[in-house]
């Protein structure tokens, strides 16, 4: 009878105290996060997660974290651990209930987008066969964006390059007009590689460096986008038979890479590799040769790029 006394004695405080702890991690995640300190701001996450695990049952604080977390894991290329936390987000989203629908949809449309990231084109469609029938109802301009570019991204998988360019197109001026420099620079980022798969090099190099102008000019947060970004303006210049601007660029994103991600993290290994073949194409084998070894040592130490089946989330709304 004491040790029951106890635990229910105890329990509102350590309800309490979780639920501070809660709070504090997220701030300090937002906070870490804008100063550039991933690794902290990931810490402070999977505090906040672990805090909301011992929330009651269904408690919708715990997909919040669960989703933040995601997104930063694909913001550094951890798309296995991005995908299981968005995955488990959205079962929990899905069996709160509706009042939870349009959270939910925030995690799906950023499960799509590792897959369109990651080229599992395939597990995308199946994604975006089901999510546009919903997002053409809205009348949101924020979900029109959206729609624009889904479709632009379901076309450009399908080589209808100027279909999908004009949905970009479209989706960009959104963005655009209401001032959301993020999502405009993102959508360069998608208009430069389809460009790029249309062998529309210089177009896309032009989108890149706009891209890339944006990115810098929001601070330290978007360290992982600028890494990304100058390492496809590199390969652009590189495809353009500009070598000594390419490989000024590839320096350039091979040291955001390592301070960004790491030494020894997938994306720095490719880095190296497209720039090791361009060192070879310049005469300079014995660099290449050097830095190809370092790449093959890098990706034999990394973890892999898999994800999962996008039917094994059976959501609500499909």
């Amino acid at each position: 009878m004491l040790a029951i006394a106890l635990i229910m004695f105890l329990a509102p405080l350590v309800q309490a105290y979780d639920l501070t702890l809660y709070r504090q991690s997220l701030a300090d995640a937002d906070r870490y996060y804008v100063a550039g300190n991933f690794t902290a701001a990931e810490q402070s996450l999977a505090t906040a997660v672990r805090c909301a695990e011992r929330f009651p049952p269904l408690d919708p604080r715990l997909p919040v974290a669960l989703h933040a977390l995601a997104f930063l894991y694909q913001q550094h290329g951890k798309y296995p651990e991005a995908v299981a936390n968005y995955t488990r987000a959205i079962h929990l989203w899905e069996k709160i209930g509706p009042s939870q629908h349009k959270a939910m949809l925030l995690s799906v449309d950023n499960l799509i987008g590792i897959y369109i990231e990651t080229r599992d084109y395939k597990q995308s469609k199946k994604l975006l066969d089901v999510r546009l029938p919903e997002m053409e109802r809205s009348t949101q301009w924020e979900d029109q964006a959206v729609v624009f570019n889904l479709k632009a991204s379901l076309a450009a998988m399908e080589r209808r390059f100027p279909e999908a360019e004009s949905w970009y197109r479209q989706s960009l001026d959104l963005w655009e007009q209401h001032g959301n420099q993020k999502n405009a620079a993102t959508l360069l980022i998608s208009l430069s590689e389809m460009c790029a798969a249309a062998n529309r090099y210089q177009d896309a190099l032009d989108a890149e460096l706009r891209a890339l102008a944006i990115f810098e000019s929001m601070g330290s947060k978007m360290s992982p986008f600028v890494a990304q970004t100058l390492h496809g303006v590199a390969l652009s210049l590189d495809r353009l038979n500009r070598p000594a601007e390419a490989e000024s660029y590839y320096e350039r994103a091979l040291a955001a890479s390592r301070e960004v991600y790491g030494p020894d993290h997938f994306f720095t290994a490719e880095v190296m590799q497209h720039y090791a073949d361009l060192l070879r194409r310049m005469k300079r084998k014995p660099e290449a040769a050097s830095m190809a070894a370092q790449a093959q040592t890098i990706l034999g130490r990394a973890p892999s790029r898999q994800t999962i089946d996008a039917f094994e989330m059976k959501p609500a709304w499909r």
